[in-house]
């Protein structure tokens, strides 16, 4: 039963990279709102969760360096922005941990998407099922297809970086974001492998890149809305964003039924 289902949404997925598709940028934002407006208190106290864990750590990170150099050096870092491409060990540091952060968010960024899932389809949920990709199946695919893409960007834009072409790296950065958006529904909704994903999801938004990619602005302007009040409030925005990225996968590839087994 499975493997037919899977069979029939390969072909879905397959029919739309050939024959292209249909979409309306209205509609999208208005089901991504209707969507965001039941997950936005739950998928927000996640945020506020997670960040509070990663200011904690960043915080006892700091605290160490600062006592291990001296104030002067410390003082440096933080004025010279090109300080660490003058300096290859802390640009590979900073670069390998920037992956393992990846590593860690990937599979909450799947639960955040299927938060999105579960309030579409009038199922129960709970800030708890944010977690629920750390033990899926698509655990693997989730990572190694994320690590792919952010391994490419950075090693790109770095290089750009380095090379004072700023601006080239700013477009190199959205262009991956915008030819791999539906890289994380691909796997975890369409059963694709991390390198179908990738593929298909490319071949995807090249049928219709203007309208995915004022979808994406749209997302981010509203993100960015929740700096108004301290900050804080971007916490209770960044959902919004799994919400566009779903609304466009259910718009563009569709599900068989309402209901998740």
């Amino acid at each position: 039963m499975n493997s037919t289902k899977e069979n029939k949404t390969n072909q879905i997925i397959d029919d739309k990279i050939n024959n292209g598709y249909e979409l309306d940028l209205g509609n999208i934002i208005d089901n991504s709102i209707e969507i965001y407006k039941k997950i936005v208190w739950k998928a927000g106290l996640g945020y506020f969760m997670i960040f509070g864990i990663i200011i904690l750590i960043a915080m006892t990170i700091s605290l160490s360096l600062i006592e291990g150099s001296n104030l002067e050096e410390f003082k440096e870092i933080s004025q010279d922005p090109n300080y660490f491409y003058k300096n290859p060990t802390i640009l590979a540091w900073f670069i390998i941990g920037g992956l393992i952060i990846n590593i860690l968010f990937i599979p909450l960024n799947a639960g955040f998407l299927n938060l999105c899932r579960l309030a579409r389809t009038n199922q129960e949920f709970s800030t708890a099922n944010i977690f629920d990709y750390y033990k899926s199946k698509y655990l693997k695919d989730l990572i190694i297809g994320s690590l792919l893409i952010a391994i490419v960007t950075t090693v790109l834009t770095t290089v750009l970086d380095m090379s004072n072409l700023k601006i080239v790296s700013f477009v190199i950065q959205i262009s991956f974001a915008l030819f791999t958006f539906l890289f994380l529904p691909l796997v975890i909704y369409g059963n694709q492998s991390f390198g179908n994903a990738i593929k298909k999801s490319i071949q995807l938004v090249m049928k219709s890149p203007f309208t995915i990619l004022g979808a994406m602005i749209i997302g981010i302007l509203f993100i960015l809305v929740g700096l108004i009040g301290l900050c804080i409030g971007i916490l209770f925005t960044i959902p919004f964003y799994s919400c566009v990225i779903y609304t466009l996968y259910e718009s563009i590839i569709g599900f068989e039924n309402e209901t998740i087994n």
